[in-house]
């Protein structure tokens, strides 16, 4: 089975962005309760927010953060990472999709 940092690291994402932890644990949630996936801001990033003590729009800024600047650096090694080959930025929603698609699909 793959392991969600694992993922991050062949996507380009390291532990030095504030964004690395709140997605391990954002796809962590996603794999336990699909559902939360249905209303990210109330459901997702509120739960991200009090667990790790920031507002929910920090957690989708440093989410956004961390994804955009792995997208700059090296965007064949994003898609790669999440087994696609669009040639946009994922969003977060995609992102946190994806990875959790990826671990499933093991």
């Amino acid at each position: 089975m793959l392991d969600v940092e694992l993922i991050l690291h062949a996507a380009g994402i390291t532990s030095n962005y504030k964004g690395y932890w709140l997605l391990d644990s954002a796809v962590e949630m996603v794999l336990a309760d699909p559902d939360i996936m249905d209303n990210m801001v109330d459901s997702l990033y509120s739960a991200l927010g009090k667990k790790f003590g920031i507002s929910p729009v920090s957690v989708e800024r440093n989410i956004h953060t961390a994804i955009t600047r792995a997208w700059q650096v090296a965007p064949q090694r994003v898609n790669r990472a999440l087994g696609r080959s669009a040639v946009w930025r994922p969003t977060v929603s995609e992102f946190i999709s994806l990875v959790a698609k990826q671990i499933d699909n093991g």
